[in-house]
Parts: structure tokens; sequence; C-alpha cells
């Protein structure tokens, strides 16, 4: 079988990161590669099993500021794609948010098991 691209990592980035793609270019084969057991397990433990997917600080210049190393180096990308587009994204795509008032953004379901859900399923959706 023939890949146009693979991804080394099937965490949550790898996974993304290849959905975004697909969703792009529709009919391109990619191969995600894992050296853990199961895809996606860190998803299914973050955060308590709840999936941290995002942060409530939705201005970039703000949003750095959590991050004390590579503020000047996240600025950028977090204009691009931040947690407004993350959000958005999710919602898109099924997943109903909610935001604690620390401003970490959770699945509505308080599970983990949502996103890994909604990520298979874009999955499966963009390489049919």
């Amino acid at each position: 079988m023939h890949y146009q691209v693979v991804v080394i990592g099937g965490g949550a980035a790898g996974f993304f990161g290849a959905i975004v793609l697909a969703e792009a270019l529709p009919g391109i084969r990619i191969l995600i590669l894992e050296q853990g057991k199961n895809v996606l397990e860190k998803v299914r433990i973050s955060g308590g099993g709840r999936c941290n997917v995002t942060n409530g600080c939705e201005d970039p210049s703000e949003l750095v500021n959590f991050y004390p190393r590579g503020q000047k180096e996240l600025l950028g990308p977090f204009y691009h794609f931040g947690p407004s587009q993350m959000k958005a994204w999710l919602t898109s795509h099924g997943v109903q948010l909610k935001e604690e008032d620390d401003g970490r953004v959770f699945p509505a379901s308080n599970t983990s098991e949502t996103i890994i859900d909604c990520f298979r399923y874009c999955k499966n959706m963009a390489s049919t």
C-alpha cells in the first residue's frame, strides 16, 4: 500500500494533524504510526480522563503568557490556530464543550472518550 503522508505519532497532535490534512485534501492516503500499544492513549488519560482540549483564553498575546518558554515562538501559531479555532473545529464536528472557571475547556460529557470517538470518526470519514 502506498501513502502520500506518514505521520509519526498517534497522539492528539499527530491524529489531529492527519484529520485536518485529510479534510483539506480529500482522497490523500495517510498512515499514522504509533510506538505505543494504542493510538490516542494519552488523550484517554489526559485531564484526569476528561481531556482538557484547549484554554478559554482566546487572545494570543495573552495566551502566550501561560508558556514561560516559547512565548515569542508561539505567538504566530496561536494567531493562526488557537483556542477559538480549536473550539470551532470541535463544535463543528459535534463535540459540545464546557469551560471551567480556571479557563480549562473540556468536552461537556466530561470524558476523553468523546474526543477519541470524534477523532476516530473523522479519520474513518476521511479514509472512505
